[in-house]
C-alpha cells in the first residue's frame, strides 16, 4: 500500500501515515440506498459537511478493491457514515483514524492544495507557523515529527 511507504518519509510528509499505522482502526460499511448529499471526488469536504466525529485514512470498496485515500464520519454507535456518494452504495472495508474536526477545518483552509485530509497536512504545515502546527498536533494526539 502506497501508505507504508509514505511512512518512511521524515518530517511532516510521513507524519499523518505514521499516526495512522498507530492510531487507525478497521471498519466496514454495507451498501446504502440511502440518499446523500455530498460530491464523489470531495470526501473531505463531505465529511466536514457532517456534524459527527471525522475519520481519514483509506476506503475500499468491494467493486475496485483499490485501497482509496478517504475521509468518512462515525455514527455514536460506531457506524460508517459515508456521504461521498460512490462509497456510500457500495460494501466497503475501511481503515482510519479520528481527525479533530477544528484541526480539520483549519488544516483545509491552510492547505494550498489537496482532496483529503492527509495530503492537506503536507500543504498545511508547508503554509502554518510552527506554533499552529504544535497545536494541531496536540489536539490529535500526535507526537511532534
Amino acid at each position: 500500500m502506497l501508505a507504508h511507504a509514505m511512512v518512511q518519509f521524515k518530517g511532516p510528509a510521513g507524519e499523518p501515515y505514521r499516526n495512522l499505522f498507530e492510531h487507525g482502526v478497521w471498519m466496514t460499511k454495507s451498501k446504502s440506498s440511502s440518499p446523500v448529499d455530498g460530491v464523489n471526488k470531495a470526501c473531505f469536504d463531505n465529511a466536514l459537511k457532517v456534524e459527527l466525529p471525522m475519520y481519514c485514512g483509506y476506503a475500499m470498496d468491494e467493486t475496485t478493491q483499490l485501497p482509496v485515500a478517504h475521509c468518512w464520519n462515525v455514527d455514536y454507535k460506531g457506524n460508517v457514515v459515508d456521504n461521498t456518494p460512490i462509497f456510500n452504495a457500495s460494501n466497503v472495508l475501511y481503515f482510519g483514524m479520528p481527525v479533530d474536526r477544528s484541526v480539520a477545518t483549519s488544516v483545509r483552509q491552510a492547505a494550498s492544495h489537496g482532496d483529503e485530509f492527509m495530503d492537506c497536512w503536507r500543504s498545511a504545515v508547508a503554509n502554518a507557523k510552527e506554533d499552529t502546527v504544535n497545536e494541531w498536533r496536540l489536539k490529535l494526539g500526535w507526537k511532534a515529527c
